[in-house]
């Protein structure tokens, strides 16, 4: 027996798109600026320190983005707001994950505003593991890490414990992270 839907679940806004025809493309960072019309796209500088993107484009139009930056593998995500809610979001952040495990990468981290449930709900459908939540003065997010070897279980396990933390040491730690983040 199928499980029913709920009658509470969001309906989509937008018709789903064919994504026959969203072009995919792993790309450099360097090369972002000459693949996208950098003047109508309000992309942060974080993508520009990514260690490899994945763009999606249809008929030539930037889409949206997803990439890896730092020695902490923070994943990042933008999709345009009128192709929200269509899939091309997962079908980048799928694309990114094989890369960083074709590449060895140990583990992903994920950061992701509380009120950002769009991205909460991808993250967790990719296996995210909630490591703790900050609530600063000004943001409240969500940290999250993706294991993709044994070390990166490993990882996760020895961070497991910061879910207890007290708030005064996770502003300490967040802010070390993003020290490190913007470094690399």
């Amino acid at each position: 027996m199928k499980p029913m839907l709920s009658p509470t679940r969001p309906r989509r806004s937008a018709p789903v798109r064919d994504l026959g025809e969203v072009e995919y493309s792993v790309i450099r960072p360097d090369e972002l600026s000459s693949v996208v019309d950098m003047e109508h796209v309000n992309l942060s500088l974080l993508y520009m320190r990514s260690k490899f993107l994945v763009i999606a484009r249809i008929d030539r139009e930037f889409v949206g983005v997803c990439g890896i930056r730092g020695m902490m593998n923070t994943i990042s995500a933008e999709i345009r707001e009128k192709f929200q809610g269509q899939g091309i979001g997962n079908e980048l952040m799928t694309r990114v994950i094989d890369i960083a495990r074709k590449r060895g990468e140990k583990f992903i981290l994920g950061a992701a505003y509380l009120t950002n449930y769009r991205s909460l709900k991808l993250t967790e459908k990719f296996g995210f593991i909630n490591l703790f939540v900050f609530t600063g003065s000004e943001v409240n997010e969500m940290f999250e890490i993706l294991p993709l070897s044994r070390a990166g279980w490993f990882s996760a396990i020895l961070l497991s414990p910061l879910r207890k933390a007290n708030p005064r040491a996770l502003g300490l730690l967040y802010s070390l992270i993003q020290r490190l983040v913007s470094r690399t």
